[in-house]
């Protein structure tokens, strides 16, 4: 079972990430040791997987970037790592990976690394894909808003 703490760390920063993806968001989930159940109480980060559609119209710096300014708008203390954005949520430390998929039936996605800048494929568990019309994150706005692609 979940420490209602660690859940509660899990759910806080959703509504910002919801907001921040919009329509282009498929999925945040748990990833790295804690959804393995390997993680331990004693100093273990929570890994969220953010996965964006692989239509989002903006690129894996731009989504790497926009992410962290929006966690920064909503208050938190964001600390960019090599492929994720650290925030301090509950007491934990929290890692949201942002990636975007590589689109087909597949489950790579491609991240951004900053020490390489390019891009890192990775697998990923399946997650829901939904259709919706293509957005493009606007790198311009700190809030991370969005703006439609025709």
């Amino acid at each position: 079972m979940i420490d209602s703490s660690i859940s509660r760390s899990l759910r806080t920063p959703r509504p910002a990430l919801n907001e921040w993806g919009g329509a282009q968001l498929r999925a945040v989930s748990p990833s790295g040791s804690f959804a393995k159940g390997t993680a331990n109480h004693s100093g273990t980060d929570i890994d969220l997987f953010v996965s964006l559609k692989s239509d989002t119209a903006s690129t894996r710096k731009e989504i790497y970037t926009t992410l962290f300014n929006k966690m920064k708008v909503e208050g938190y203390t964001p600390k960019q790592q090599n492929v994720s954005i650290n925030v301090r949520v509950s007491g934990y430390d929290v890692d949201l990976v942002p990636a975007k998929h590589q689109g087909g039936n597949s489950d790579d996605h491609s991240l951004y690394r900053r020490r390489a800048e390019g891009a890192a494929p990775t697998p990923v568990p399946a997650v829901r894909n939904e259709s919706s019309p293509p957005t493009k994150l606007n790198p311009g706005n700190p809030a991370g808003s969005h703006e439609s692609r025709d």
